[in-house]
């Protein structure tokens, strides 16, 4: 694979640069696919950020609510919802968790998701003394999702950037969005996630807060400063739905990509006329 990858780049490029001479515009998701797009040599004058692809939030599924999701689900609760894998920050998020458990002896730490660390979470929790502290609630269908977002006094989303050749279910990768964070924002919940991947472009700081990559420590230093200023997580919280209704309501997203659409059509016709 590694033999070939300057090969597999350069014919990436040229893709990219014969079909960017015939758009007329290209919507990137990130600043970094923004950057691929101009190493292949797109125009800056066609690059568009946009949310293509995710949209945004549904916010007619995704909003604050009032029942409790699960008969084991209790406060004060830390919550994490993605893959159960070394890419996603499992880890750090264990070590972290592990730290503030043995400071506040009524807080928990809910899990829902799959992937290849469950054996390990479980592991640990048994050689850390918080089994009864550490739930794997496994997959839960997105709709249901809501009602554990606004349970949680805290989102936690932890992703760090892999290299080719790292033991991890995805060799060199970098969050790309973090859906999540947006849907458990739109649900009154603030968010502390890592500076991974596109992660900042998409958590204002007046939504949650931005640690550096595998640094429990300050994982942990960021989930107690929201946990226990409830001053902080009540602004955090209604900023956060503000920001989503404002930027990342889905619906709205749609009917303005229509619309981007229709405008570039309509100017083309004009152009040929």
């Amino acid at each position: 694979v590694h033999r070939f990858g300057p090969f597999i780049g350069q014919l990436t490029a040229r893709y990219f640069s014969f079909y960017a001479r015939r758009a007329r515009v290209i919507l990137a998701l990130n600043n970094g696919a923004a950057s691929n797009l101009r190493a292949a040599g797109v125009p800056e004058v066609k690059i568009v950020r946009f949310p293509w692809g995710i949209w945004g939030v549904d916010r007619t599924v995704f909003y604050p609510r009032t029942s409790i999701p699960h008969p084991v689900f209790r406060e004060p609760t830390i919550l994490f919802a993605g893959r159960l894998d070394p890419e996603k920050g499992i880890r750090d998020l264990l070590h972290a968790f592990s730290m503030l458990a043995h400071k506040y002896d009524d807080w928990n730490l809910f899990l829902i998701g799959k992937g290849m660390l469950e054996d390990e979470v479980i592991t640990f929790a048994k050689a850390n003394k918080l089994t009864d502290r550490i739930h794997l609630l496994g997959w839960i269908p997105s709709r249901e999702l809501p009602a554990y977002y606004s349970a949680a006094r805290i989102m936690v989303y932890p992703s760090v950037t892999t290299k080719r050749g790292e033991m991890a279910a995805i060799q060199g990768w970098s969050e790309q969005v973090g859906t999540v964070i947006l849907q458990s924002l739109a649900c009154g919940t603030p968010v502390v996630a890592t500076r991974s991947g596109a992660i900042p472009e998409y958590l204002r700081d007046d939504c949650g807060l931005l640690v550096p990559e595998h640094d429990p420590d300050n994982l942990a230093a960021a989930i107690e400063k929201i946990l226990t200023d409830d001053g902080l997580r009540t602004r955090l919280a209604k900023n956060g739905e503000r920001y989503i209704a404002g930027e990342f309501d889905a619906k709205k997203n749609v009917e303005k990509a229509e619309e981007m659409v229709l405008s570039w059509l309509r100017h083309e016709r004009m152009t040929n006329d």
